[in-house]
This record gives structure tokens, C-alpha cells and sequence, in this order.
């Protein structure tokens, strides 16, 4: 678990979707980086980075198990494992 600061990158033009657990907080930012941070306690954790291109969107299965997102890459991590499970390119690519 890789922990630092919230830096001033991840409030300015990110994506954010907040988990129904009322203490976790996803953020794509516009470099393709996600981002999951604790609002308990401010520990920023990055997943494995996958695009290079903004992250828009994101979603979270019931469970809490499983973080859909999407971009110019879409793809979905599982976030018991830290894995990504499957990734595609919108166009095919």
C-alpha cells in the first residue's frame, strides 16, 4: 500500500466517485492514473496504471468488490486482489 499525501493534482480536474462504505473515495485523473483514497484517514493507495489518457468514469458492484471504469481504456479491477481483470479499448485498438 503506497501512502502519501493528497497532492493539489488530485482535486483539480479528476473524475471522483465516492463508495457506498461512506470511507473510500475513487479518483481518475487526466493522466490515467486511479486513485483510491481512505477519507478517514487521507492514505492515497494508485492501482495498476493502464491507460495514459483521462479516466471519466467509474462504477462499483454491490459488493464493493469490483471498480468498473472508463476512459479511453475501460476496464475492471478487482479491489481485493489489487488486479485488473479485463481491459478494452472503446474502438477495438
Amino acid at each position: 500500500l503506497a501512502r502519501y499525501p493528497i497532492e493539489p493534482a488530485l482535486t483539480d480536474s479528476s473524475m471522483r466517485m465516492a463508495f457506498p462504505d461512506g470511507q473510500t473515495l475513487a479518483i481518475g485523473k487526466d493522466n490515467g492514473e486511479i486513485v483510491l483514497v481512505d477519507t478517514h484517514s487521507g492514505d492515497v493507495e494508485a492501482l495498476p496504471k493502464v491507460s495514459n489518457e483521462f479516466v471519466y468514469g467509474f462504477g462499483i458492484s454491490a459488493d464493493q468488490r469490483y471498480l468498473a471504469f472508463t476512459g479511453v481504456m475501460s476496464g475492471i479491477y478487482d479491489l481485493e486482489t489489487r488486479s485488473l481483470l479485463e481491459k478494452s479499448h472503446p474502438l477495438g485498438k
